[in-house]
C-alpha cells in the first residue's frame, strides 16, 4: 500500500511542476496602466479569459504523457495563447505609436482621405473605443460604415496634406516670378515641362492630394471650385462636401477626366507668378531715381521727342542730344548723319529734317537709348507754351482792326 501511495504522490509531484514550468513560460500581460481608457476593460477580458484557457490546457498537458494525443493538443492551444500574448504586446506599442502620429497628423489629413474612412480612423485613434475587441492577441475595431469589424493592416492608408507636391509648385512659382523680373519672355512649353515632372515625381495620389488640399499660391482647392462648377453647380458646398461625387474624384479613375484640366490650371496659376515678377519689373523701371542711369535715359528720349516734333532742326539743336563720345553729327546736303571717330557713317542713322519719324528713330539708335525708354506713338506737332490770344477780344471780330479803333 505505502509503495501505491508513494508512487502517487510522486506522479502528482511531477505534475506540479510541470504545471509550474507551464504557467511560468507564459509571457506577461500587457501593462494596462499604458492604455486609453477606453481599450483597458477589454484588454483585461482577454488577458484574463486566455489566462483560464491557458491554466487549463496546463493542467491537462502536466498530467498526461507527452505520447498521448490529448498532451499534444494541450500544448498546442497553450503555444498558440502564449503567441497571442506576444502580438497583443507588439500590436498595442504599435497602436500606441500609431495614435500618437495619428492625433499629432489630424489638422494635416489631406482631404483627399475617405469621408467614412477619416471618421474611422478618428474613431479608432481619437475616440472611445466603442465595439473594440481583441481576439487572438489581435486588435479589431469596429467600422460602422462597413458594418464589421477591421484589424490594423487592413485600415485605410491616410496621407497628410501634400507638402511636396505645395512646395514643388512654389519653386516652379517664385522661378516663373523671377524669370519675369528679369523681363525674360512667358513660355508655357517651359512651365509645362517643369510642372509634368513634379507631377511624375508625385505620382498619382501627390495629384489628388494637391487638387483637394491647394496651395499658398491660390485661395481654396481646384476641387471645391473648378471641378464642382463642372459636376455640381447647384449643390450647396455643405452637402457636396459629403457627396458622392466629390468622394469618386478621390479615385485614380474618378479624377482621371479632369487631371488635365488641373494641368492646366497649375499652369494658369504658374503664369500668375511670372506676371506678378514682370510687373515688378515695369514698376521698377519706371521709378526713376533723380541723377540715376534711367533719369539719363529719359532725359534723352524727351529731348529727342521735342527735337522730333519741331518742323526745322539744326546742326545746333542736335548738339543738345548727348551721344557716345565716339560719336558725332554732321550735316548733309539733305538732312543730317551720324559718324565715328573716324568719320565714317554710322548705319542707320541718316536722316531728313523734315523726317520726323526717321529722324526720332535715328537719333534713339546713335544714343544708344535703350527700347524700353523709347517713344514709339505718333508724333505730335511742337506747340509753343505762350498763349498768342491772351487778352484779346473774344468772338470772330477781326482784333487787329478792333485793337486799332480802341
Amino acid at each position: 500500500m505505502q509503495p501505491a501511495i508513494t508512487g502517487i504522490l510522486k506522479e502528482m509531484e511531477i505534475a506540479d511542476n510541470k504545471m509550474d514550468r507551464f504557467i511560468n513560460a507564459l509571457p506577461p500581460g500587457a501593462n494596462i496602466e499604458k492604455l486609453p481608457e477606453g481599450m483597458r476593460p477589454e484588454v483585461e477580458r482577454y488577458l484574463r479569459d486566455a489566462k483560464e484557457e491557458y491554466a487549463a490546457a496546463a493542467d491537462i498537458a502536466s498530467k498526461l504523457s507527452p505520447r498521448d494525443p490529448g498532451y499534444r493538443e494541450a500544448i498546442d492551444k497553450m503555444n498558440s495563447i502564449k503567441t497571442g500574448f506576444i502580438n497583443l504586446n507588439k500590436n498595442l506599442e504599435s497602436h500606441l505609436a500609431n495614435r500618437v502620429e495619428f492625433i499629432q497628423d489630424k489638422d494635416d489629413l489631406s482631404s483627399s482621405l475617405n469621408y467614412n474612412d477619416n471618421k474611422f480612423l478618428t474613431s479608432v485613434y481619437a475616440g472611445d473605443y466603442d465595439g473594440f475587441k481583441v481576439t487572438g492577441g489581435e486588435l479589431e475595431f469596429f467600422d460602422k460604415a462597413k458594418g464589421k469589424h477591421v484589424r490594423t493592416p487592413d485600415f485605410p492608408q491616410y496621407s497628410l496634406t501634400d507638402v511636396v507636391g505645395a512646395d514643388g509648385i512654389a519653386k516652379i512659382y517664385d522661378n516663373e516670378r523671377n524669370l519675369g523680373f528679369k523681363n525674360l519672355g512667358w513660355d508655357s512649353k517651359r512651365s509645362g515641362r517643369k510642372i509634368n515632372r513634379l507631377f511624375k515625381k508625385i505620382g498619382n495620389q501627390g495629384v489628388i492630394d494637391m487638387a483637394f488640399d491647394g496651395f499658398d499660391e491660390y485661395d481654396g482647392n481646384y476641387i471645391d471650385t473648378v471641378v464642382k462648377k463642372q459636376v455640381a453647380p447647384k449643390m450647396s458646398m455643405e452637402d457636396w462636401l459629403v457627396s458622392d461625387q466629390r468622394e469618386n474624384l478621390k479615385t485614380k479613375e474618378g479624377f482621371a477626366p479632369y487631371r488635365q484640366g488641373f494641368e492646366t490650371f497649375i499652369s494658369e496659376v504658374v503664369k500668375d507668378g511670372w506676371d506678378e515678377g514682370n510687373q515688378a519689373y515695369v514698376a521698377q523701371i519706371n521709378t526713376v531715381s533723380p541723377g540715376s542711369e534711367q533719369a539719363g535715359f529719359e532725359a534723352t528720349n524727351k529731348a529727342i521727342d521735342a527735337l522730333a516734333a519741331q518742323d526745322t532742326v539744326t546742326i545746333n539743336d542736335l548738339v543738345s542730344i548727348t551721344l557716345p563720345s565716339d560719336r558725332k553729327f554732321k550735316e548733309t546736303e539733305d538732312g543730317f548723319v551720324v559718324v565715328d571717330s573716324n568719320g565714317y557713317e554710322i548705319e542707320g542713322t541718316r536722316f531728313k529734317a523734315g523726317d520726323k519719324k526717321a529722324m526720332r528713330n535715328a537719333l534713339q539708335f546713335a544714343a544708344n537709348l535703350p527700347t524700353q525708354y523709347r517713344t514709339t506713338e505718333e508724333i505730335k506737332p511742337f506747340k509753343s507754351k505762350f498763349d498768342f490770344t491772351a487778352g484779346l477780344p473774344s468772338g470772330n471780330t477781326e482784333w487787329t482792326t478792333e485793337f486799332i479803333k480802341d
